[in-house]
């Protein structure tokens, strides 16, 4: 028979009691570095760190790993317009992992360049590479414009309208 003011879990024996008494504790400390959390992620909040996520991705917003001022972006534009804008919502630019042409009949969801396609070494990647180093990098947003004069050889696949210029 249990008495009164007993728990009855201590009869189930060690270790299903200190188990439920660890959840316990668990429960305490993740409360606990919940609330101490709070204020810091109000701050990121207050500075745009969530505006990029969908909305049916809340729980990335509320994640305490997620503070989004490290993410890698991929931007590309129609070679037509001859020009793309970089920029960042929060921080600076600080490097660019791959930079390319895709021509027309290549796919163009993808941001790094295709070694085989067709205007993979139609282009002066130095020349771009240092161009987009010393425009953008440590800023917030930068314009480069002039893509078709990078373009040095295959002119005619690589520059045609419907191409496009990643980053």
């Amino acid at each position: 028979m249990i008495a009164e003011g007993e728990d009855p879990i201590n009869y189930l024996g060690f270790g299903i009691s200190s188990y439920f008494q660890m959840l316990k504790v668990f429960m305490l400390m993740f409360g606990i570095l919940f609330l101490v959390h709070l204020p810091i992620m109000s701050i990121y909040g207050k500075y745009g760190a969530y505006k990029e996520e969908p909305l049916d991705k809340s729980t990335i917003k509320i994640s305490m790993g997620a503070m989004g001022f490290a993410k890698t972006k991929c931007t590309s534009t129609g070679i037509a317009t001859d020009k793309i804008v970089v920029s960042c919502q929060t921080g600076v630019i600080s490097q660019f992992l791959d930079f390319g042409f895709a021509a027309k009949f290549e796919d163009r969801d993808q941001c790094i360049r295709n070694a085989t396609g067709a205007c993979a070494t139609s282009f002066n990647r130095t020349k771009l590479g240092n161009d987009l180093e010393s425009s953008c990098v440590g800023k917030s947003g930068c314009k480069l414009t002039s893509l078709k004069t990078y373009i040095t050889s295959n002119k005619e696949v690589c520059t045609h309208d419907d191409a496009s210029f990643f980053v």
